[in-house]
């Protein structure tokens, strides 16, 4: 609980909790989400760990999957293999290229380039059912890996999960 312990630092100053993007993105652990009034980041990001919250699918049905295959799995396994895309705005492309009415797939596009650009070796993922129950957590062991030879969820990241069970 390092985070706690430095907001505590910042007791006298003015800040606010600032979600974005999908829901494991905008975990309050996440130290980029606490801002000041003036738009600076309250707490340093730079290479330090970051803790994600994931959502290993609807109703975490894919749970069962990540904790065998010991892996972070997203499952928007129409896009091709994220090593070749080089911004935000051509995965964006792709999504549009897919799906035509979708014409903002923000989240869905911030998403997929943290997890394969941002999210490190080192980094907590905390594995979540629905919006109050935590499953399990993780310590990120892998780079992002591409893999359309299986079933389903081409979009992974070694993880050596540390515990599974239900927190609320």
């Amino acid at each position: 609980y390092e985070i706690i312990n430095l907001l505590g630092a910042f007791e006298n100053e003015k800040a606010i909790f600032r979600p974005y993007g999908p829901a494991w993105a905008a975990s309050p652990w996440n130290r980029k989400v606490w801002v000041k009034e003036n738009g600076e980041h309250l707490l340093p990001t730079s290479s330090e760990r970051r803790f994600w919250l994931y959502a290993p699918g609807e109703q975490a049905r894919l749970w069962k999957s990540c904790w065998e295959r010991k892996e972070a799995i997203l499952l928007w396994d129409e896009i091709p293999n994220l090593e070749n895309f080089s911004s935000k705005e051509e995965i964006k492309d792709a999504f549009i290229q897919m799906d035509p009415e979708n014409t903002n797939p923000t989240n869905d596009v911030l998403a997929l380039w943290e997890f394969s650009k941002v999210m490190k070796p080192g980094d907590v993922i905390i594995a979540k059912e629905g919006r109050t129950k935590y499953i399990g957590y993780g310590i990120v062991s892998g780079d992002y890996i591409f893999n359309d030879q299986i079933a389903e969820g081409y979009h992974a990241r070694k993880v050596d999960w540390e515990k599974h069970g239900e927190w609320i």
